[in-house]
């Protein structure tokens, strides 16, 4: 997209699921470079760690804790943490449930086109740049 709209892609804003570049930090992986890492470790140096292979990896992790938690693997009393659980992941920001089972908390990256490159501009914990706002009227960029 970037090559194709070239300048006109400039202070385009678009929300992710996930990103690689992320600073979020957790027990299990410690952190989001260092879940990037293991990746690479399990599938090879050129693999792109993308929000599909991070959501399993939440799935799996959120059930960890929550197994944990609850102190057994009995199904009611994992429900019953996970109802309660309010955790931020490497591979996942901010995660609460409702009484549904429906992440309630979305923290999801916002990037933006800076100079021709997605830029994260939210959440602040993970900005590489503030976001560019306004943006100029077309006739003046």
């Amino acid at each position: 997209m970037l090559k194709e709209l070239s300048s006109d892609a400039e202070y385009a804003v678009e929300g992710e699921w996930w990103l690689p570049e992320m600073n979020v930090e957790d027990s299990i992986f410690g952190s989001t470079a260092n879940y990037v890492q293991a990746c690479k470790k399990l599938f090879g140096e050129d693999y792109k760690t993308s929000y599909q292979t991070s959501a399993g990896s939440a799935a799996g992790s959120i059930l960890q804790i929550a197994i944990e938690q609850a102190g057994t693997i009995e199904t009611e009393k994992v429900r019953e943490v996970l109802t309660n659980l309010e955790v931020e992941l490497a591979t996942w920001p901010a995660i609460v449930f409702d009484e549904k089972g429906e992440n309630i908390r979305w923290e999801h990256p916002v990037v933006q086109v800076q100079d021709g490159e997605f830029v994260i501009v939210y959440p602040e914990e993970s900005q590489e740049n503030k976001p560019l706002y306004p943006a100029p009227a077309w006739k003046d960029r």
